[in-house]
Order: structure tokens, then sequence, then C-alpha cells
């Protein structure tokens, strides 16, 4: 709950502003970079506290009159302002990052992912009979048309996005 100040202006004026509890003034940046820290944490949550933080600071802002110390103390707030702003931004911008489908074609998963469905097929040409003469034939025209085949995959995997992939494979 926040107090009130009673101030006499030099004309005589009373003006009565209301203060700010230290519970009220306290900052919740410590809170803010904890969920930051926290990789299971939703942006909302996140975003919202980052809204109630320049909230808090706009409040403190308000109460300041034109004396040199509250202009000085305004420059400071108007930063902070600013500084959480840009945070707020850089949170949205991670938030896309991270779920951005990026296929790294020369990475060490791909390539593994790659090998075992190549041994998955192998093996199942041999569970249903397939001699061992004809299964490297077929690995090697697999690897053929996989070589022939790459530059046409690579870009039409590059053009994908989630929209038009949504619903497919259900």
């Amino acid at each position: 709950m926040s107090n009130e100040s009673l101030r006499v202006d030099a004309d005589g004026t009373v003006v009565h502003t209301p203060v700010m509890s230290d519970r009220e003034r306290a900052s919740k940046f410590s809170e803010i970079i904890a969920m930051i820290d926290d990789p299971d944490a939703p942006l909302a949550p996140i975003k919202r506290r980052i809204a109630l933080e320049i909230a808090t600071v706009n409040q403190q802002m308000m109460l300041c009159t034109e004396d040199t110390m509250d202009v000085i103390k305004v420059k400071s707030l108007e930063s902070q302002v600013k500084a959480l702003r840009e945070l707020g931004k850089e949170l949205t911008e991670s938030d896309v990052l991270s779920k951005k489908d990026f296929l790294n074609w020369n990475g060490p998963k791909l390539a593994f992912v790659l090998s075992e469905y190549m041994q998955g097929a192998v093996d199942t040409l041999k569970k249903i009979g397939i001699d061992d003469g004809t299964t490297q034939q077929f690995l090697r025209q697999w690897r053929d048309w996989a070589i022939e085949a790459e530059p046409r995959i690579r870009k039409s995997a590059d053009k994908l996005n989630f929209d038009s992939v949504a619903g497919q494979g259900e």
C-alpha cells in the first residue's frame, strides 16, 4: 500500500504525492533473471514481469519533480526502461529462434540418424531373405540415388516452413 507525501511549493501550494512502499519500489529484475535462466520457463510470464518492471519504473518517474536530483533520477529511470524493452525484444527473438527447425546437413547427428535408417533397411532386407549380393546392389543404387537427389532434397527442405508441413505424417 502506498503512503503519501505532502510538500509545500514556493507559492504556498500544498502538493500531495503518493509514495510507493519499499515492497512496491523493489525491483523485480532478479526474478526476471532467474526466470530467463530457466530454459523451461515460458516466455509470457517473463514478458509480463518485464512489463510490470517497466510500469513500476514509469510510476517512479511520474513522482519526480523538476529539481536537479529528480531530473538525474528520471534519466536513470528512462535508461532502465530502455534496457527492459531491449531485454523483452531479445527474449522474443531468442524464443523465435528456439522454435525454428534447423537441419544441419553436415552434422554428426544427421549422419548418425541416416546410418541407423540405412542399417535398418539392410536388416530388413536380410530378414525377408534377400541375399547379400542383392543387398549390396541395393546399397550401391541407393547411394547413387542419394548423391544425385541430395541437392534437390536440400533445396526443398530449406524452403519448408512449419505451416507447410503441419499435419503431414499424422
